[in-house]
């Protein structure tokens, strides 16, 4: 990831998330990341620079999979069912 000017995120999965986020801090390398559910939307940018903070900061811990819905279940509101 090091040869890129910066990392834009928009997996459904967390798992995906917090592997691109430290993949991204160690490359020193900017990560945006852009997420959405229902009516609620989320964006956010990491910065590489050491003081700044990281997405595992922000969620020092992955939710447990019971507590968190699949994207299948939490679509966007108005997203053609397929």
């Amino acid at each position: 990831l090091a040869r890129y000017a910066s990392i834009a995120d928009g997996s459904h999965d967390l798992e995906t998330r917090f592997l691109v986020n430290a993949a991204s801090t160690v490359a020193g390398v900017p990560f945006s990341h852009r997420s959405i559910h229902l009516f609620e939307g989320h964006g956010t940018t990491f910065s590489p620079d050491v003081d700044s903070p990281s997405y595992r900061c922000l969620f020092p811990d992955a939710p447990l999979d019971d507590k968190t819905p699949d994207f299948a279940a939490a679509r966007v509101l108005g997203e053609e069912q397929r």
